[in-house]
């Protein structure tokens, strides 16, 4: 849900449900989801650390705001229950402890009051909730919702709304106090952190949440310069344009997306292939496509590394210039 200004500013005072998935990473990670942020930029934010580089509102951002009216909505007409936006919540007794959730569900006379988030999710998010059911990072989202607003919200359901199919799906989510008792420890634990200002530990360099982090230079310091074989004072030859930042920041979004893709499509081959095998047939006809996996003739490849040895000469008389390549490598700083 889109924070008025007062909302946005009271966040630095507290733990929020978007701030889980900084604080639980371990727990994702371990889950098998994506993680998302980390504890010591979330300690930086909390803290008041001006970051390295402006936060921008991405395309994706901006468009989950958009439709979550409509998400709602069509929930509300699906389901007959009626949902009302609720105010942000502070928790009296650990202060610390905040939610600003998306819907609250009324008029369910069997199961009470709920939480309702609304999430816009892409292609790949769309097929893996398909696949394998809500991410953890989602969970533990409308968990803390139920923790902060109290024990007569015992459910909760995320709506999920794939845009470019325009196709929607929810999915319920029963309270875990095993989990939200989990939950709230880490969370008392990190804000005692940022009350004396014990920064967590970094993250290694290399690993991919530090590409975006707002705080990237900063947090990783000499680690990034020399990573990036960049010369600390004077980064070399390097041309600096902060106006191109967008445009790496979409590479690197779109970097993203292929390599998921690339691993739900290795994994959709696979399950075809195995139905194949099981079936003993080298054609399957499914989805609207003919599907066919034939095992193709052995070929005959030069040794050119044997030949070179070998027939030195030889190899030379066959040999032509190949053009040197110019790839564009991208390396955090």
């Amino acid at each position: 849900m889109p924070l008025t200004p007062e909302h946005a500013a009271a966040r630095k005072h507290g733990i929020g449900g978007s701030d889980l998935a900084s604080i639980l990473h371990e727990y994702i990670a371990d889950a098998g989801d994506t993680v998302y942020g980390c504890p010591r930029a979330l300690f930086y934010d909390k803290t008041g650390v001006t970051p390295d580089y402006e936060f921008e509102i991405s395309g994706a951002i901006m468009r989950g705001h958009i439709l979550e009216p409509i998400i709602a909505d069509i929930y509300s007409e699906e389901t007959g229950r009626s949902v009302r936006r609720l105010q942000h919540k502070v928790s009296k007794s650990r202060p610390w402890e905040m939610v600003s959730i998306d819907r609250q569900i009324i008029g369910d006379k069997e199961l009470g009051v709920g939480i309702l988030e609304c999430k816009c999710a892409g292609r790949e998010v769309w097929y893996q909730i398909v696949k394998n059911g809500l991410p953890v990072r989602f969970v533990i989202q409308v968990q803390w919702g139920m923790h902060v607003l109290g024990e007569q919200y015992e459910w909760g359901d995320d709506a999920v709304l794939w845009p470019d199919g325009w196709q929607y799906r929810f999915h319920r989510v029963e309270r875990d106090q095993q989990l939200i008792n989990m939950m709230a420890k880490l969370v008392a634990d990190f804000w005692k952190r940022v009350q004396n200002n014990d920064v967590p530990p970094r993250l290694k360099w290399s690993d991919t949440r530090c590409k975006n982090c707002l705080w990237r230079s900063s947090c990783q310091g000499k680690e990034l310069m020399k990573a990036a074989d960049i010369d600390e004072e004077t980064f070399g030859d390097a041309y600096i344009d902060d106006a191109l930042g967008g445009v790496v920041a979409l590479r690197m979004e779109m970097k993203g997306i292929i390599d998921e893709a690339t691993i739900n499509k290795t994994e959709a081959e696979d399950e075809l292939k195995d139905a194949m095998t099981a079936a003993k047939s080298d054609i399957v006809i499914a989805g609207g496509h003919k599907v066919t996996w034939y095992q193709q003739d052995d070929g005959e490849i030069i040794d050119g590394k044997r030949l070179k040895k070998e027939e030195p000469e030889t190899f030379k008389k066959f040999s032509k210039v190949k053009k040197g390549s110019r790839p564009m490598n991208f390396k955090p700083i």
